[in-house]
């Protein structure tokens, strides 16, 4: 190496202390924002009274190894469950992270690469978000760097050192016990590691990677559990095609701005580019470190269980970083100077100002709703308010409820059964008020059911489709009713005595509208609402009330329909709704069906079908 184009300490020392502040001040900044579904999860596990509940409750229930889970026990016995205070450790973590990335990279390629490394991870929106939360990703980021730099050390020096050694098995255990992407990280480093280690190193080398596997053995209990009762695949979906590309797209903020300031940073390096040695082998680890867990995770989850996140890729995502900044070495210190500047001043600027890092809703929001039920309660009475939730546990939003008195009458909808058991308590219910959260991706239908009763919307606050409270009405007083174009209206006539016509079976099919779409902006998506007053000798019908949209060529490409037993009581009129929300970009030749679909030739009789056409909600609080 060509020790004039190493940066003399003071330089690299002041940029370095710049870059840290810079990223622990933007990991402690807004850090007491509402916790994830995720984090009060583990927070929940944390309230047992001794240790073996909490690995057979707490922790065998879940998928993530044990690590953070034990230290989130006694971390909250000792300081509290105030959200700054529990992710406090979690946003030391990530910046520590970027420290040892900087000193890993520039071992790897020179002082420079691994500044500007460190500059980006300092605003990339996945490395800040991920070390904001309470959750194995900040600590994994720490965990895996420091795995890295050990790794580095123990194989840059000419001889084996013990220490090193130690270090290296140490920090691949609590990979493995921290997160199992972590821990697959750790085991890539070990393999790749026999490629390149010196002869004199492998007998070190191996046994420390026989004390990271003792270390780990005590966890495979745990392990094998929790792999027999499944994971997030139950409720993770499979990755697209085009996943990869949204996760490059994440690593730049999702701005082509960031993007051409990295690129910027990046060319200008070649114009100063000079051989820095062992560059070249360090380059192919930093893409095989980058991209070996994208690949190994995409396909696992398509073709085994999916299991991928943008979340789980914090680990390897500075090794990106690392490779692109890789021929920075021979840049000067002036040309650095102002690179640097451009590179933290400008992705910096852009998170905050641009992408509005700390305004904009990143999980689902538990807090803030917790709030407005407790206003609520206040403004309207307690008493009169009937209340649901669909969340993955009621401890959730008690945690920042704070009280017993505040009851629902359900706290979690799959679908099928709970519905009717939904649509079973708005019809006993006696309050002139009904309030729903939605915690979690929630039927569709549920607005409907309850609509149907309950067909004014007092107050609502949407947390960015993440997370939804509404306060609904039997009385129009107090509210601001939607806007719509009524586009078809349908009223039939029935004898007064319905008796005179009990022996005849309704038809299979009730016809309604059939027609082109309603004009439409198509920059804006369309929302259309069917309603039919049906009356059924039992609430258990089959029949459904459906909608659908056909092509050119009256191919079906949409169906969607409403099932009448979620809104009729037996005997007695009652108020069917299907509402459709319908893309922006549909062609004008395609057509609508609004009908009522009797397969069981039960006896129902239908007094009004209606189709409208809804705009600009005002009801938004």
């Amino acid at each position: 190496m060509d020790t004039k184009y190493h940066l003399s300490n003071r330089h690299y020392y002041v940029w370095t202390g710049i870059i840290l502040f810079m990223a622990l001040a933007m990991r402690l900044y807004h850090l007491n924002f509402s916790y994830s579904n995720d984090e009060l999860s583990a927070l929940s596990r944390t309230l047992f009274s001794s240790f073996s509940d909490l690995i057979s409750k707490g922790v065998l229930v879940d998928f993530h190894p044990a690590g953070i889970q034990i230290f989130l026990y006694y971390w909250v016995k000792l300081f509290g469950m105030d959200m700054w205070v529990v992710r406090l450790p979690f946003a030391i973590a990530g910046t520590l992270a970027i420290w040892l990335s900087m000193l890993t990279f520039a071992r790897w390629f020179g002082r420079q690469a691994g500044l500007f490394s460190g500059a980006v991870l300092t605003f990339m929106e996945l490395s800040l978000l991920y070390s904001q939360i309470a959750r194995p990703y900040g600590s994994g980021f720490l965990l895996s760097m420091l795995t890295i730099y050990f790794w580095t050390l123990f194989l840059q020096k000419d001889k084996p050192r013990y220490d090193y050694a130690l270090g290296f098995a140490l920090s691949a255990a609590a990979c493995l016990y921290n997160h199992h992407f972590s821990g697959l990280f750790a085991f890539m480093a070990g393999i790749t590691g026999f490629f390149i280690l010196p002869r004199t190193h492998l007998k070190l080398y191996l046994a420390a990677g026989f004390v990271a596997t003792l270390l780990y053995i005590p966890h495979l209990s745990i392990t094998f559990a929790q792999m027999s009762i499944g994971g997030v695949g139950e409720w993770l979906g499979k990755p697209s095609r085009d996943w990869p590309l949204q996760h490059f797209s994440l690593l730049f903020n999702h701005s082509w701005m960031v993007a051409a300031i990295i690129l910027l940073a990046g060319v200008a390096q070649w114009k100063f580019y000079k051989p820095y040695k062992g560059s070249c082998q360090y380059r192919i680890i930093a893409l095989i470190f980058f991209g070996a867990p994208m690949v190994i995770g995409f396909f696992y989850s398509v073709f085994i269980n999916p299991v991928l996140q943008h979340s789980i890729l914090i680990f390897s995502a500075p090794f990106l970083f690392a490779f692109l900044f890789s021929w920075s070495y021979g840049m000067p210190p002036k040309v650095l100077n102002v690179l640097l500047t451009v590179l933290l001043a400008g992705g910096i600027f852009h998170t905050i100002f641009i992408n509005n890092y700390y305004s904009t809703q990143h999980f689902g929001e538990f807090r803030g709703i917790a709030e407005k039920v407790k206003i609520w309660n206040e403004q309207y009475g307690e008493d009169n308010i009937t209340r649901a939730m669909n969340t993955n546990n009621p401890w959730y939003l008690n945690f920042y409820l704070r009280t017993d008195s505040t009851t629902f009458v359900q706290s979690e909808n799959r679908g099928g059964e709970d519905l009717q058991k939904l649509s079973k308590l708005i019809n006993n219910s006696q309050t002139p008020y009904f309030m729903y959260a939605w915690l979690k991706p929630t039927p569709l239908e549920i607005s409907d059911i309850i609509q149907a009763r309950f067909p004014c919307i007092v107050q609502e606050a949407d947390y960015s489709g993440m997370s939804k409270i509404v306060l609904y009405s039997r009385y129009d007083e107090k509210c601001s009713q939607q806007l719509s174009d009524t586009l078809y209206f349908q009223e039939s006539a029935f004898p007064e005595n319905l008796n005179d016509t009990a022996k005849l079976n309704f038809q299979e099919y009730y016809p309604g509208f059939e027609g082109k779409l309603p004009e439409h902006n198509h920059d804006e998506s369309i929302k259309i609402r069917a309603s039919a007053d049906v009356l059924t000798d039992s609430a258990n019908t089959r029949a459904l009330l459906t909608f659908s949209m056909h092509n050119a060529q009256n191919e079906t490409i949409f169906w969607t329909a409403s099932k009448l037993s979620y809104f009729a009581k037996e005997s007695e009129w009652s108020k069917v709704l299907l509402t459709v929300d319908l893309p922006a970009d549909i062609p004008d030749e395609h057509k609508i069906k609004v009908y009522l679909w009797n397969p069981g030739h039960e006896r129902i009789f239908i007094r009004a079908l209606c189709l409208e056409q809804f705009h600009t909600n005002s009801t938004n609080d």
